[in-house]
């Protein structure tokens, strides 16, 4: 063999492996673009999962319960009332005053 076919082989072969390196560099630039952009909408929606924890906890937090039940005038009772092994946590004096309706008929 000549040298002239030699280094036009090595020519040839070094150009080939340097495009294999940049198309495969080309296709990780692109991926890692792609995983960016995942990754933003992961933290948005982790976001929006912290503030859907945050406004349940303040519609159902203890503190906003007891507002609630001074909104509806329920009565807390201090004592702990056990009837049949059942416990009352609300004062029921005021259901006398109610008259519940069962499929139209009352008591």
């Amino acid at each position: 063999m000549s040298l002239k076919k030699i280094s036009l082989s090595l020519f040839i072969l070094i150009f080939f492996i340097s495009m294999f390196q940049l198309t495969v560099k080309n296709k990780i630039n692109e991926l890692y673009s792609d995983i960016s952009l995942l990754n933003e909408d992961i933290k948005l929606y982790q976001r929006e999962i912290q503030e859907l924890e945050i406004k349940h906890y303040n519609l159902y937090s203890p503190q906003r319960l007891y507002e609630m039940a001074k909104d509806f005038d329920f009565i807390r009772v201090e004592q702990r009332v056990e009837k049949d092994n059942l416990l009352q946590p609300y004062d029921m004096s005021k259901l006398d005053d109610i008259v519940p309706e069962v499929l139209g008929y009352s008591k």
